[in-house]
């Protein structure tokens, strides 16, 4: 992973654009440019579902019902009500508008018909957090002016927090619901995480639950899990299906047990919203020679008499269905649970003592022969022994469990390293929830970077298209704030840190090569090496043969949706060196003489779309990408270059406008393939992958290829002692394990 931050880096910052040089920084010198794209409500899924409620009534020759006038004037009342509270000046607007829509939702649980309850559905889940908000600011009040002269709640700490909700709080509510770009509502999202990080170093400090729950309610609406992934019984099965009996003689007290694994009898998941719980059963058989049954019979007052007669041998069979039950918890990792039920029989057998005939012959006159013997002796003997079986099983079993756990817990904390977080490599997810149903399991969190702690969540919830998991394993990311997360974090990693610029030399190559055979990339490029790259691009004559040099961004890009479901990239200071055109040398339209111009933006804006081409069935091979727009700065310029680049010269408004005009069409000209064929996931194929919806979140989906999944090949088992003194053994259930994590057994033993 490690080897591919650069590539990384290189991919969203050639999309957003960069420079290079020693241009001097440059800062956002006002509001987003009237072409900036615009930004989905924060009620984008209530209109979206009035929408597809009114569409058969739009179409072509259909007939709307009676009762569609009624329902038009409704929803363009509450459309029009959510734009008020959008666009409400303070916090007593906020509050009535919230009371009109709550009326709204009110008159909407009597009404039967789908797409109104549809629509009922997406404004409760709009409507819950910011009531809740509003419930958790006004209960933060009360108590405040109540206790005006107590602490926590002194006069000074009422204006305190007074001023924070209404100053600090309002207005960054206000700014997000108000905002109409994406640029204006990622500047609002900034002011929120300010506001929260504020929130929790004051709840972190100060033990105080109105401030608590008011952190926790604006956690709700603004910082969500951004990852939801869920997968089916069939996708988890390779992981958490395992043997729970091995194969093993025993040898513990005297005794040799032979357990020999027989079929798997179940495996499945189990309903739990404290983490992952499956269970694994497997039938077995367990054959023991009890090798001292004629000393345990000599014990016994009658037992000593029989005992003189005959020579007494028994052995136990037991053929358990074993079953193991286990749970993976965010934070304390793997628990077990083992149980077992027995089915024990025994054979026994009589042999006669040498010089007991008389007696024995006695006996066989009153019906007591050998057989009879053998069959009473069994009687009394097989209960006791069953019993000891059960207990001596379970007993084993228990005292097993804690050294199996540790063993899997030791290697699952290399992932799930506590406090509900789990690390993969360079990355990690927060806030980490591992549940699971019968039909499949569960994991959402906030995906983030190592390198970069304070990661930030999704700002809308999943749109109720990804709220049916598909076939297979759906993961459902919010990209926006992922990736944002994850280039904080490569800008923060100590690979990237030290590039200044990388220089990026494209080259012509047979149709079909790998597109990493046509880039050639060099990191911290001198300007004369820039202009060497140059000329051999232009000597080649080839349009597929350029050079261009990055700077790398001073803050991390800002990736974010828009309201056609565009992937827009936000990148602050963009510096970007491209050649100027052929004959620029010699000066013209653009200006002074130039060699290279240097573009220096502000904010830029960079609008993409995506789609995955069509396929007769097969997985996809590859994704296709598009600029559809760029929006500069209306403070951008352009500068040209000659031989040095300590004496650029700034074109005029004219120029620059015309230089950025053809950059922008240049943009929306080069293709973006990004190949799938490359990712390999060891037992899945990529089977999907959605559009972007305006609310951010898109859903890539996996499916199991049938292949033979070997993340880490699992160590030969060491057979544990299952034996308390004078007991059979029974068979050895195995502790099933997660992905990745070796099995270890755990033998239950028996007791007389």
């Amino acid at each position: 992973m490690r080897r591919r931050t650069v590539n990384f880096f290189l991919i969203a910052t050639c999309s957003a654009g960069v420079a290079a040089g020693a241009a001097p920084q440059i800062r956002d010198g006002g509001p987003p440019p009237p072409n900036a794209s615009r930004a989905a409500a924060s009620y984008h899924a209530v209109t979206h579902a009035i929408q597809e409620a009114t569409r058969p009534w739009d179409q072509e020759g259909a007939t709307a019902p009676p009762s569609a006038p009624g329902w038009r004037a409704f929803f363009d009342a509450l459309k029009g009500e959510l734009a008020t509270y959008s666009s409400a000046a303070d916090d007593n607007a906020r509050l009535a508008s919230l009371g009109r829509l709550h009326q709204m939702d009110m008159a909407l649980w009597g009404v039967a018909w789908g797409p109104a309850v549809r629509v009922r559905s997406a404004l409760d889940e709009w409507l819950t957090p910011r009531v809740r908000i509003a419930w958790a600011e006004r209960r933060l009040f009360d108590f405040v002016d109540g206790h005006g002269n107590d602490s926590p709640g002194s006069t000074e700490h009422s204006k305190l927090w007074k001023k924070f909700i209404d100053d600090d709080l309002g207005t960054a509510l206000a700014a997000y619901e108000g905002a109409k770009t994406v640029q204006a509502r990622r500047a609002a999202l900034k002011r929120l995480t300010g506001v929260l990080a504020s929130l929790r170093r004051n709840n972190q400090s100060v033990a105080w639950t109105y401030s608590y729950e008011l952190q926790a309610a604006v956690d709700s609406l603004y910082n969500l899990p951004n990852l939801d992934v869920s997968a089916d019984v069939y996708s988890v099965s390779p992981f958490l299906s395992n043997n729970v009996v091995m194969p093993e003689i025993v040898h513990r007290g005297g005794y040799n047990s032979t357990v020999t694994p027989g079929p798997k009898t179940g495996f499945g998941l189990i309903s739990s919203d404290e983490g992952i719980a499956f269970y694994n059963s497997q039938l077995g058989s367990t054959y023991t020679p009890v090798t001292d049954f004629q000393q345990q019979l000599q014990q016994d007052p009658r037992g000593r008499k029989l005992a003189k007669l005959y020579t007494f041998s028994a052995q136990t069979f037991d053929t358990p269905n074993v079953t193991v039950t286990a749970i993976i918890r965010p934070s304390s990792g793997l628990s077990l649970f083992p149980a077992s039920g027995h089915a024990v029989r025994a054979a026994f057998e009589a042999y006669p003592n040498p010089g007991k005939g008389l007696a024995r012959g006695v006996l066989a006159i009153i019906g007591l022969n050998r057989e009879k013997l053998t069959q009473k002796v069994g009687q009394q003997a097989l209960p006791k022994m069953a019993a000891g079986v059960v207990e001596g099983a379970n007993e084993e079993a228990w005292s097993r469990i804690p050294g199996a756990e540790a063993e899997q817990n030791a290697k699952l904390r290399k992932v799930l390293v506590g406090n509900n977080t789990a690390v993969i490599k360079d990355y990690r997810i927060t806030d980490l929830s591992l549940r699971s149903r019968p039909e499949n399991a569960l994991v959402s969190g906030r995906v983030g970077a190592a390198a970069a702690p304070d990661a930030i969540g999704a700002d809308m919830p999943q749109p109720s298209t990804l709220v049916v998991p598909s076939a297979g394993v759906s993961v459902d990311v919010h990209l926006g704030s992922a990736l944002s997360n994850v280039m904080a974090g490569i800008l923060e990693s100590d690979e990237v840190k030290g590039v200044d610029n990388v220089m990026i030399v494209t080259k012509a190559v047979q149709p079909g090569a790998p597109p990493k055979e046509g880039v050639t990339i060099g990191k911290n490029v001198d300007f004369a090496t820039f202009l060497e790259k140059i000329a051999e691009a232009r000597a080649a004559k080839n349009p597929n043969v350029t050079a261009i040099r990055i700077k790398k961004p001073s803050v991390p890009p800002e990736f974010a949706a828009d309201e056609r479901g565009y992937l827009v990239i936000l990148v602050k200071d963009f510096q970007m060196d491209v050649p100027a055109p052929p004959g620029a040398e010699n000066g013209g339209i653009l200006g002074a003489k130039a060699r290279v111009l240097r573009f220096l933006v502000p904010t830029a804006e960079f609008v993409l779309s995506y789609k995955v081409p069509p396929t007769d069935g097969t997985p996809p091979t590859e994704l296709d990408a598009k600029v559809e727009d760029f929006v500069h700065s209306t403070n951008s310029k352009v500068q040209t270059l000659f031989d040095d680049e300590s004496k650029p010269t700034t074109m005029g408004p004219f120029q620059a406008n015309l230089a950025l005009l053809g950059f922008k069409n240049k943009l929306q000209q080069v293709p973006i393939k990004v190949p799938l064929t490359t990712i390999n996931i060891p037992g899945f194929n990529l089977t999907g992958i959605s559009p972007l919806d305006p609310s951010g979140w898109m859903r890539v989906v996996l499916t199991p290829n049938g292949q033979p999944v070997n993340l880490q090949p699992k160590p030969p088992m060491e057979p544990v002692p299952t034996h308390t003194a004078g007991a059979p053994a029974t068979t050895t259930p195995v502790v099933p394990a997660p992905a990745a994590v070796p099995t270890a057994a755990v033998s239950p033993t028996v007791s007389r």
